[in-house]
């Protein structure tokens, strides 16, 4: 194998990488959206581990207990809001 075809080849490992980063941004982008929150957190966790950013990680906790907190408030409103219209449907 020549030199350039080494390279050649590095490069294409390089951009398989690249395609498969692209895929797991993509699906946790679609977790977020889907309210799964959890797994989103605990992917970007291992990253942050595996890059030895552990200051992120307090970042991404808050994040979650903000998100949660906020996600728990909107249900109760919404369950509050519930009974109060099949309250005035019984009146």
């Amino acid at each position: 194998m020549s030199i350039e075809q080494i390279k050649q080849e590095l490069q294409d490992e390089k951009d398989k990488l690249l395609a498969y980063m692209q895929k797991s941004y993509k699906a946790r982008t679609k977790w977020v959206k889907q309210n799964k929150i959890d797994c989103v957190i605990q992917a970007e966790m291992g990253m942050c581990i595996a890059s030895n950013r552990l200051d992120l990680i307090e970042n991404l906790l808050k994040r979650k207990e903000k998100i949660e907190q906020l996600m728990k408030t909107i249900e109760e409103m919404e369950y509050i809001a519930m009974i109060a219209s099949s309250q005035n449907e019984n009146l």
